[in-house]
């Protein structure tokens, strides 16, 4: 393994640790509230409803990209696609934190991430 696999080896190993360590300081105080109510169809569904409106907001600002009438409101449209790509580990960590994983989820989280990629390549481009 020559040095400059080692080097990115040790960064991508502390941008995964940084990643969780991130997450767990989003996730963990919304999981301490609802933890206690997980028997709650609500908030069982919690999760799904967070990739749902990711996938959402992320297929408005695909749109609003494509209809934007000048630069500045593309960019504004790219920077809400950026940040629900940030958002991606939370539906994911809130589910496997409070044991409400489902089919659902394990599916369309996904497909609600290649949706914003896609948006944010379309609009890049």
């Amino acid at each position: 393994m020559s040095n400059l696999d080692a080097n990115q080896a040790k960064l991508t190993g502390r941008l995964v640790k940084w990643s969780r360590q991130f997450f767990s300081l989003l996730v963990e105080p919304l999981a301490v509230v609802l933890e206690p109510h997980t028997n709650n169809m609500f908030v069982k569904n919690v999760p799904n409803a967070i990739s749902v409106l990711r996938a959402v907001l992320g297929g408005g600002a695909a749109w609003g990209i494509y209809h934007a009438a000048d630069s500045p409101q593309r960019w504004a449209y790219i920077a809400v696609i950026l940040l629900l790509i940030l958002s991606d580990g939370i539906d994911g960590s809130l589910a496997r934190r409070l044991k409400v994983t489902s089919l659902f989820g394990a599916v369309f989280a996904p497909l609600s991430d290649k949706l914003l990629i896609g948006g944010l390549l379309y609009g890049l481009c």
